[in-house]
């Protein structure tokens, strides 16, 4: 019976290990307004941020970030008829988690694990959830790992 106990720790220790290997990848950035730091593209993501407004109906965090994570989940909102209408995606990033709110034209098809990186203004959802934000996505990009 011992060795059960032993392989029951194991095991959980694995799974605590692999979920802090999961949510460390990744990154969260801050853009800050054009020609602040031209090495990294700041001044495309910026624009690539003011080319919307953001949503009304949240606080707005930040203008402008880029959440680079892993893809956790899927919400998709169809209408009656069966059209798409909304995509919500749940990413692991740097030791935190990310609701990206996609805008249309949608992904065709987005998997679990792929790494997944968004660009738009950071807000508070409504109903907030466990200090979880969300990232408007005005740009977004997946590849597989």
């Amino acid at each position: 019976m011992k060795w059960v106990y032993r392989i029951l720790v194991m095991l959980l220790g694995a799974a605590i290990l692999s979920a802090a290997v999961l949510s460390s990848r990744g990154s969260f950035q801050r853009v800050g307004a054009a020609g602040r730091d031209a090495k990294t593209s700041a001044s495309a993501l910026w624009r690539t941020c003011l080319s919307r407004r953001p949503r009304r109906d949240r606080t707005l965090v930040d203008r402008c970030v880029r959440v680079r994570g892993t893809l956790l989940h899927v919400w998709q909102k169809h209408d009656d008829e069966g059209t798409l209408q909304e995509v919500h995606l749940l990413l692991a990033a740097h030791f935190r988690l990310y609701v990206v709110k996609v805008l249309p034209p949608f992904p065709a098809k987005l998997s679990i694990g792929h790494e997944v990186t968004a660009v738009g203004p950071l807000l508070h959802p409504h109903p907030e959830h466990f200090g979880i934000h969300e990232v408007e996505a005005f740009s977004l990009s997946a590849a597989a790992r």
